[in-house]
């Protein structure tokens, strides 16, 4: 008997959320369908593991063809911002890393010219080009 029960209140809950809008909150499922809150959060739990709901803090969706076409349209956008985002990241690396090269670069000169000035050999200067 509870489990004709159980499927009543899926259809009803079902049918409510597809004629009064997909999202809703789950008090008002609850009061406007006079059902206790926990039983309706049971059989929200029992539709959402069969894939016909979905439960987000405290509200609720049904699943249907077209949500979840929005949520695949989603989910595209978003992964192409992601990707954008991280070719902008890849370009601003390579520029860091190319000015700390030449950085890196000009200082060897700097120390190059000052062993010249005070007439260091060309050994002490390997040993700075070891160094760094």
């Amino acid at each position: 008997m509870a489990d004709k029960k159980s499927i009543q209140y899926k259809e009803r809950i079902l049918r409510y959320l597809l004629r009064n809008g997909s999202v809703q909150n789950t008090f008002k499922i609850a009061r406007e369908l006079h059902i206790k809150r926990e039983e309706t959060l049971i059989i929200l739990n029992e539709l959402a593991k069969e894939g016909k709901v979905k439960l987000m803090h405290g509200s609720v969706k049904a699943v249907t063809k077209e949500l979840s076409q929005k949520e695949i349209v989603k989910t595209k956008s978003e992964v192409e911002e992601l990707k954008e985002r991280v070719d902008k990241l890849e370009k601003w690396i390579g520029l860091t890393f190319r000015q700390l090269d030449e950085a890196i670069h000009i200082g060897y000169k700097k120390i190059l010219e000052k062993n010249k000035s005070k007439g260091k050999t060309l050994v002490n200067q390997e040993e700075v080009k070891i160094k760094i």
